[in-house]
């Protein structure tokens, strides 16, 4: 670092030393996402960052991290801010104080530490206003979390109040799909669009885009004296340990650290790539259905007579709403064929409105269908839609809940026989992780055996792709969260593991027969 003489005083100054950093720290974006790699310095730039507002004594500043102890551990966030402050100009210098995890500044300015290890420790900053809120190693904060403090971003200070993440690369996060546009083909930062600004709204939950404001005002109807305070600017910065030559020089050994890595943490850590995903954490691949050229795609003219037809479910009870922003998916799996010859057929056919109301702003090749989120009475009837679309060769599966999911468990099945639909109990439990992963694994050694089948032509591109990528995704040791969902997972597995157990029993119509008339062995 630099050293210069100000006052009689010797003080170290803080400044970019490359040109990512600069980038960094000039960009005003609303939402500013940087990082991408270890070693890139993200935690010293925002704590930087936060220095451009200090003049203002309504400046409240607020960097979070998962864990206290991440806050007050050795060479911590905490730490690197006093490194920082305790060598500025004494004009400008905060108290500390440690207790409290905060500075306060000369003007009045105040920067507090918090942690936020549950996703309902984001409630307790209900009713609190930021100018600058740092989110340090955004990837270890569930998407609720960040979203929530979205709606904390106003105060009475000069400076128009924002949120800056810095972060490391993970393929499975929320983040990662707001910063597609800012990576090449192969999951590296595109250079030539590192800093651009884009803009967005919220409609219906999902992040609408464009290049300018008002591209996205004129698109959505938004009065033009409404643009500046309803569509929020966004930007990327990717950064790597080659951006940041103060910890080259210092700990040289630290890149033979990450050039000694495996290729894909190596990718990850050391390049910044967001694709890279490790093979043991994929417990099912796309490529053990297509095959190598597509061979294992067929065409519906492929599949022999005699097959069983299966679609089975994995219910949810709630919407999504402002606080439940992550409310799980009702999820009705492929249809799955098993068929004389022994193989299994995967095959989509699902009805064009049985899909989440955030599709419904989508064009229709767009759209992804087979999963919503809608209470008991309107999910009832969209998975009576899908059925009676489904013909009345298709038995459909319900898992069988316990506890206060019983009686959720009855009124659905009830509404489907005495409606003429034949169905089938799922008696496992996925409540678990290791129940899931147990579930989950038939399906997983099936498909990579070779014995199933896809037809891809009863897919649309979308619900195709997101369906691959939730399978590819699943982690049991991980939570279902906004970006990472397992509702196809389970309904995928309760299908196949029923359709590979014992013969499916065809329940006549009953639409004139009361339930509780219903033997309880059609239904066994």
């Amino acid at each position: 670092m630099a050293k210069k003489l100000v006052e009689g005083v010797d003080y170290i100054t803080h400044y970019p030393r490359s040109e990512k950093q600069e980038m960094i720290l000039s960009n005003d974006a609303q939402i500013l996402i940087i990082g991408g790699a270890m070693g890139s310095g993200k935690t010293y730039m925002q704590q930087l960052l936060g220095l451009r507002y200090i003049d203002d004594p309504n400046t409240a500043i607020v960097t979070f991290r998962r864990t206290m102890d991440e806050i007050k551990g050795q060479g911590g966030v905490w730490d690197t801010a006093e490194d920082i402050y305790s060598v500025i100009h004494p004009s400008v210098r905060p108290t500390p104080t440690r207790s409290a995890l905060t500075f306060k500044f000369p003007s009045g300015a105040t920067s507090v530490y918090k942690g936020m290890e549950l996703v309902k420790d984001s409630r307790k900053n209900q009713g609190l206003q930021f100018t600058l809120c740092n989110f340090d190693e955004g990837t270890l904060f569930e998407w609720e979390q960040i979203e929530y403090l979205f709606q904390r971003m106003r105060s009475s200070s000069k400076y128009q109040s924002r949120i800056v993440i810095s972060t490391n690369p993970d393929p499975d996060h929320k983040i990662a799909e707001l910063i597609d546009w800012y990576l090449d083909e192969e999951g590296y930062p595109d250079e030539n669009k590192q800093g651009v600004l884009r803009y967005f709204i919220r409609k219906n939950g999902e992040f609408e885009w464009g290049d300018t404001r008002e591209e996205v005002g004129k698109r959505f109807d938004i009065p033009e004296d409404k643009w500046e305070s309803s569509i929020l600017s966004f930007s990327f910065i990717g950064a790597t340990i080659y951006d940041n030559p103060v910890l080259r020089a210092a700990n040289p050994e630290y890149e033979a650290f990450l050039e000694g890595m495996n290729d894909v943490d190596k990718a990850r850590n050391l390049h910044g790539n967001w694709y890279a995903r490790a093979e043991g954490a994929q417990l099912w691949k796309r490529e053990w259905l297509r095959g190598d050229k597509g061979s294992k795609v067929k065409r519906i003219i492929d599949i022999p007579d005699g097959c069983k037809k299966i679609r089975a479910w994995d219910k949810g009870y709630t919407e999504k709403t402002v606080a439940n922003p992550a409310a799980d998916y009702t999820a009705g799996s492929p249809q799955i064929l098993k068929c004389p010859d022994g193989f299994y057929y995967l095959l989509g056919n699902y009805k064009e409105n049985v899909l989440d109301r955030e599709e419904l702003d989508k064009v229709p090749k767009d759209r992804i269908l087979g999963r919503f989120r809608e209470l008991a009475g309107a999910r009832d009837n969209l998975i009576l839609a899908q059925a009676h679309h489904d013909g009345e060769d298709c038995t459909t599966v319900l898992t069988k809940d316990s506890g206060a999911g019983m009686t959720d468990h009855m009124y659905t099945l009830t509404k489907l026989v005495e409606n003429g639909v034949k169905v089938k109990e799922d008696k496992s439990s996925k409540n678990t992780p290791d129940k899931k992963l147990k579930d989950f694994q038939p399906f997983c050694n099936a498909c990579s055996t070779g014995v199933v089948y896809i037809v891809e032509e009863t897919f649309n591109k979308a619900t195709l792709e997101a369906w691959y990528k939730e399978l590819e995704n699943f982690d049991p040791a991980k939570k279902s969260n906004s970006a990472r969902k397992d509702d196809w997972v389970d309904s995928t597995s309760s299908a196949f593991n029923t359709s590979a157990q014992s013969r499916t029993v065809s329940i006549p119509t009953f639409s004139t027969v009361p339930y509780n008339s219903l033997s309880a062995s059609l239904l066994e």
